[in-house]
């Protein structure tokens, strides 16, 4: 085959990939948003890599001036709505500028996975990264693989957590607990609800947006009867309050169905330790079908917690690791009830899984239609796999 046939084999080629990933990418960014299906959420999660390569194929195009060029073009275009929830322009801010509040009304919350404070790391994590939270103001902190320690018990948490008197916890897997909230504001009531099939849950805490210890003045060292005098106040204001939207919300914090992954290689480790041969296929479809179910869960599981939080009586706030990126039917489900924080006020590239590349999304902060996020914004860490995520929110 001459030079002059090969090229021209080469750019059919081209284009055909070109016309391939755009397909591809279409079907990626609309079906999975509506039907969750078999193999849906394993695309989904291609998807970053499937936009790189339509850039990619767009430069090339550009260089080549060919017309072949609004294949790749039109791929991004349709891809604004995940790129616009993965990147805006503008430079993040440091950690010192993003402490003050730009109103003081405003509530400043904040999602982490703690990947169990890295075991035999516990105490140094969980005492750094509530230091953080403190520095950065926050006002509430929902946790997932939250977990107590035997070398650093109850009595210790609740010194570290002074700033947020008010919390609550759920426990599974032999007192191992998961998701958990800490408020400096009243958590009135709260539930938790496991998803069916699963030893994933979600907490929901109605909270009272009030500084209660403004009303008490006492020393500290009364702290029995200064807890009892806040409740006795805060059941008060609950009745005072009890049809003001601006002074009750209920905040959801949720752990979506794991990917699996980590179960997968924790087996591989554990078998080439053994002295057992791996084989490399069964892994890779022991991987597929992990990916695909977990995938299905996640779907079911965001269904119950759309229905729960379209009956709330007070505005929601939404935390929680999806374990699902942008592209996926578990954040599109989402963001047909509430706004995402990040495409509001979010700067630069956004990532929260701190593994693969610092390529996935997958921790957010969704919030009532009615509130606005004023502030968005994580920094990286080494006390999880996951970094914690930043919202400030005007209510």
């Amino acid at each position: 085959m001459g030079k002059k046939a090969t090229l021209y084999l080469l750019h059919w080629i081209m284009i055909i990939i070109a016309v391939v990933l755009a397909i591809l990418t279409y079907c990626i960014l609309h079906i999975d948003h509506y039907n969750p299906n078999n193999y849906s959420g394993i695309l989904a999660s291609a998807l970053p890599i499937i936009i790189i390569f339509n850039i990619g194929l767009a430069i090339y195009w550009a260089i080549k001036l060919k017309l072949a060029l609004i294949i790749p073009l039109i791929a991004i275009c349709i891809s604004y709505p995940y790129i616009s929830a993965k990147f805006r322009f503008g430079k993040k801010g440091d950690e010192i500028t993003m402490r003050g509040k730009i109103n003081d009304r405003n509530l400043k919350i904040a999602t982490f996975n703690t990947f169990w404070f890295g075991g035999n790391k516990y105490e140094v994590n969980i005492k750094n990264s509530t230091y953080f939270f403190y520095a950065q103001n926050v006002d509430i902190v929902c946790y997932q693989e939250y977990v107590t320690s035997s070398s650093f018990g109850e009595k210790d948490l609740m010194g570290l957590f002074s700033k947020y008197p008010y919390s609550c916890s759920c426990k599974y897997d032999n007192e191992r607990e998961d998701v958990a909230i800490f408020s400096r504001y009243p958590i009135i009531s709260w539930e938790r609800i496991i998803y069916p099939q699963s030893k994933y849950s979600y907490i929901k805490a109605d909270i009272l947006l009030e500084d209660i210890d403004k009303f008490i003045s006492m020393p500290d060292s009364l702290q029995i009867n200064r807890d009892s005098i806040r409740k006795e106040i805060v059941d008060s204001l609950v009745k005072v309050y009890a049809d003001d939207k601006n002074k009750i919300i209920r905040v959801y914090n949720t752990h979506l169905e794991t990917t699996g992954i980590n179960e997968i290689q924790t087996d591989i480790k554990t078998a080439k330790k053994s002295g057992i041969s791996v084989n490399k296929f069964d892994t890779i479809e022991k991987t597929i079908y992990a990916l695909n179910y977990n995938s299905n869960k996640r779907s079911e599981q965001v269904d119950i917690l759309y229905k729960d939080m379209a009956a709330s009586p007070y505005p929601v706030i939404l935390c929680g690791d999806f374990n699902d990126t942008p592209s996926s039917y578990a954040y599109n489900r989402i963001s047909r009830l509430l706004n995402d924080g990040y495409k509001e006020c979010g700067k630069g590239f956004a990532y929260s899984y701190n593994r693969l590349w610092n390529l996935f999304r997958i921790d957010y902060i969704f919030h009532d239609k009615r509130f606005k996020s004023v502030k968005y914004y994580s920094f990286d860490k080494e006390w999880s796999d996951h970094n914690p995520v930043i919202s400030e929110i005007s209510l």
